[in-house]
């Protein structure tokens, strides 16, 4: 099993949109809205350990920036793999952003295809936590999303198999139920996996 965990979008769902600074100005912002948001969740490291005790392995793909990550990560205290964007100083007040693990047939066009980071499917089942555009894809190859926002609407409207959470907090609860069940042999239609409404 592997559990993939998202963080930051592109804003407005696609490259090439950045052309002034006050655009990549905004992007960088909201991005690091969203990892201040992350930051501040005390239910992360359980949820990781609710994963590995399960035999997953846990990777964060983000559509926003390495250095954001990394840093989010270690004041987790967290060492797991990520993969994101690359801001690189470049001296002065020069930077260049770069792509990675941009493809070119990526279907929402995004800086960090997160397709390209699933594992195949028989090693075992695929989980993941999102919330935007940058995830829809993805949560298409999943056996399950724990989702909010545009995500959770995605899902619902593309019938995936998915639970609408508001925190980390809902999805250790919606993990452990999912999990529990799949033990028990129970296989819910994707339209019975959601326990709550898309936010």
């Amino acid at each position: 099993m592997r559990a993939l965990a998202t963080t930051g979008r592109n804003p407005k769902g696609q490259l090439g949109v950045y052309g002034s600074r006050v655009d990549w100005l905004q992007w960088i912002m909201a991005v690091a809205g969203n990892v201040l948001r992350f930051r501040n969740c005390t239910k992360y490291n359980v949820f990781v350990d609710l994963c590995q005790e399960h035999g997953a392995g846990v990777t964060v793909v983000s559509d926003g920036m390495d250095f954001l990550v990394a840093s989010t990560l270690r004041r987790a205290g967290l060492d797991i793999p990520f993969y994101a964007n690359e801001l690189e100083w470049q001296g002065g007040d020069r930077w260049k952003l770069r792509f990675p693990h941009l493809r070119e047939d990526c279907r929402w066009n995004m800086g960090n295809c997160k397709c390209g980071h699933l594992s195949s499917p028989s090693e075992g089942l695929r989980i993941m936590v999102g919330d935007g555009r940058s995830d829809f894809c993805i949560a298409e190859a999943c056996d399950y999303t724990l989702a909010k926002g545009a995500l959770a609407v995605h899902c619902r409207e593309n019938n995936l198999p998915y639970t609408g959470i508001a925190n980390f907090a809902e999805a250790i609860d919606a993990l452990t139920r999912w999990l529990s069940d799949r033990s028990a042999g129970v296989r819910r239609p994707a339209a019975q996996v959601s326990t709550r409404a898309a936010r």
